[in-house]
């Protein structure tokens, strides 16, 4: 063999594995798509590590958002898939995407807007008015849109409600949205949720509630509080 045809022999050998070396790579990436995306296949009102353990009742499965607006002014036709996580249970459904690292429980929600012809600017779930430590709002990536803003309301505890808005834009009839979620150290209660756009409606979905202690602290703060006052207005 030719000193040429040695060298052309070597040069088709690196070319080989070079493309070898791709094949196999985007084999991998597949494969990791593929694994990170079958992390995330299960709806949340199936789920098993969801609270009720995949079967669909009190703390997991779908509520219907339904209500047609006066003659020609359109509809909403929507749905939102929940579930609560007690501790420790979100990440092995979700591996590292719990805000509280396990410590708290984690509310999740995800809005399907369906054939009516109403935009959803925003999901807004009811908080207890004593509850002063929900944290970690965010999302999960499933696929669909991220809101554009994620807040507590009002600026500072005591909180009402949290709020997922899509401000630039609208979760359009047809679209989903990413799994929205916040985290609570208490467990859940059925509070009032708005999808609020064009037209809005309120069902109940789940909600952090303080525990029994707390309510009975919060109850004791305001008779003080009122008792100062009345000793105040007294006093004038």
């Amino acid at each position: 063999m030719s000193r040429a045809d040695e060298l052309l022999g070597r040069k088709m050998e690196f070319q080989l594995m070079r493309i070898a070396s791709r094949v196999l790579s985007v084999t991998c990436l597949a494969l990791v798509a593929l694994t990170t995306e079958s992390v995330h296949a299960v709806p949340l009102q199936s789920d098993p590590n969801g609270l009720d353990g995949g079967v669909p009742a009190l703390w997991q499965g779908t509520k219907a958002y339904l209500r047609a607006a006066p003659v020609g002014t359109g509809s909403l036709n929507a749905l939102v898939d929940f579930a609560v996580f007690a501790p420790t249970k979100f990440n092995l459904s979700y591996p590292g995407m719990d805000p509280s690292a396990g410590a708290n429980y984690v509310y999740a929600y995800q809005v399907h807007n369906g054939a009516g012809t109403a935009s959803i600017s925003t999901l807004s779930v009811g908080l207890s008015g004593g509850n002063e430590t929900p944290s970690g709002i965010g999302f999960v990536p499933a696929g669909g849109a991220a809101p554009s803003s994620m807040t507590f309301n009002p600026g500072g505890p005591p909180f009402t409600s949290a709020g997922f808005s899509y401000t630039g834009a609208l979760l359009a009839p047809g679209a989903t949205s990413q799994i929205l979620i916040f985290t609570s150290p208490f467990g859940p209660e059925l509070d009032n949720a708005s999808l609020i756009g064009g037209i809005s409606k309120s069902e109940r979905l789940p909600s952090p509630v303080p525990e029994p202690a707390t309510v009975v602290l919060l109850g004791l703060g305001a008779l003080a509080l009122l008792a100062v006052r009345r000793n105040k207005t007294l006093a004038k």
